[in-house]
């Protein structure tokens, strides 16, 4: 069973909300509003953002291991994961579509690595009272880094009541495209020492061989599903995937890598 996190010693509480107050500001907040959102406890900072996050080339949204569908879910949320290190880890959950421009983020860190970590708040803070369906919520987790073109993350298994009772084999990477459209958008998932299996981005979610057309240009502002598998085995694993995009009217291209441990047994 997952351990739930709880507060750490003071220093470290000021330590990592010194890291959220700077990982805000970037999302064209201020320390006035974590002062007004963080609900006098050391767990997490939560609420509605003033305006919407600052435009960053293309931001992630959710990497997930599971997926709840939400039909009825119950008094709180679970992010739950896989600690490999005992590096902090930086939750954040956001609208997938941002029409609120909710924001939760949290404050604390796994306290030992090599087990499963559960993250809980609660939802009748914000997410019922703003009417807020959990359903369209990404989130992230950040292992020991902020956002950027390199990361390592650890999939979530987001739920409500119950986490999955089955191995880890399936994930979901969602992302923002930002700034400019992208034409096509590539990936490769490596998995251990195996060689990289590359598939062209559509939105049927089929893994295509070659550039998807029309089907696979994106526009700015639109979220990006990227389902991708890995065979089951019995053992942990170092996995990536690395995107690789082409943008519209720009000789830029968008390139990032992010790197996660494929941890299938059940827990």
């Amino acid at each position: 069973m997952a351990a739930l996190w709880s507060a750490g010693g003071a220093a470290r509480v000021a330590s990592l909300a010194l890291l959220a107050i700077i990982a805000v500001a970037h999302s064209g907040q201020d320390s006035s509003w974590l002062k007004h959102h963080q609900f006098n406890n050391p767990i997490r900072y939560e609420g509605l953002l003033d305006e919407p996050n600052a435009k960053l080339e293309y931001d992630v949204l959710g990497f997930f291991g599971f997926r709840e569908k939400f039909v009825n879910y119950g008094e709180q949320l679970h992010a739950e994961y896989f600690a490999v290190t005992t590096q902090p880890v930086f939750i954040q959950a956001r609208e997938i579509s941002s029409e609120t421009n909710y924001l939760m983020e949290a404050k604390s860190e796994p306290k030992q690595a090599g087990g499963w970590q559960d993250f809980a708040w609660p939802v009748d803070s914000v997410i019922r009272k703003s009417e807020i369906k959990p359903e369209y919520l990404g989130v992230v987790a950040r292992v020991g880094s902020e956002n950027g073109p390199e990361q390592e993350l650890a999939p979530v298994l987001f739920f409500s009541k119950e986490a999955p009772e089955f191995p880890v084999t399936r994930y979901e990477l969602i992302l923002r495209i930002e700034r400019n459209s992208l034409t096509e958008l590539k990936y490769e998932v490596t998995v251990g020492k195996q060689p990289a299996k590359a598939c062209y981005y559509a939105v049927s979610h089929d893994c295509s061989r070659t550039p998807a057309g029309v089907q696979g240009a994106i526009e700015a502002g639109t979220p990006v599903s990227i389902l991708f598998a890995i065979d089951d085995r019995s053992y942990p694993v170092e996995a990536s995937i690395h995107l690789e995009g082409r943008y519209l009217n720009s000789s830029d291209k968008l390139s990032a890598t992010y790197r996660f441990q494929h941890h299938p047994t059940e827990h």
